[in-house]
């Protein structure tokens, strides 16, 4: 019978948790950055998830104002030996709602990350 009190057990499962720790991305959370605007950082984790996790802190924090996202630009910092592995900063504001599609306004397209495939265009609905 195993008892789950082993060294070997503890050390196994201390082992799995750092793994599962340093897999996920981390973030500074959202600070003011300049007149009614903020900034975010995420690192520990390929460009495209840490551009993602950014957008999605940066989304919700504007949502909580009722307000929109609008990026104003993004870093991209390489770390770690890995290629596409890194770090992202997000800086934007948050605009007031326009339209039915409350899209946002006034910020700027940002380009893929670097490695991304390039966005594929959409088919024009048929009627």
């Amino acid at each position: 019978m195993i008892r789950l009190t082993t060294p070997r057990l503890a050390l196994a499962s201390l082992a799995i948790g750092t793994l599962l720790l340093g897999a996920c991305a981390s973030t500074t959370g959202v600070h003011a950055y300049g007149a009614d605007a903020y900034t975010i950082t995420v690192d520990n984790g390929s460009f495209g998830k840490v551009r993602m996790r950014a957008l999605q802190h940066a989304t919700r924090f504007c949502a909580r104002q009722d307000r929109v996202l609008s990026p104003i630009d993004e870093k991209y910092e390489k770390v770690g030996p890995n290629d596409g592995y890194g770090a992202i900063t997000l800086n934007f504001k948050c605009v007031e709602k326009t339209g039915a599609a409350a899209a946002p306004t006034g910020g700027t397209s940002l380009p893929p990350p670097p490695g991304a495939p390039a966005p594929r265009k959409m088919a024009e609905p048929t009627t």
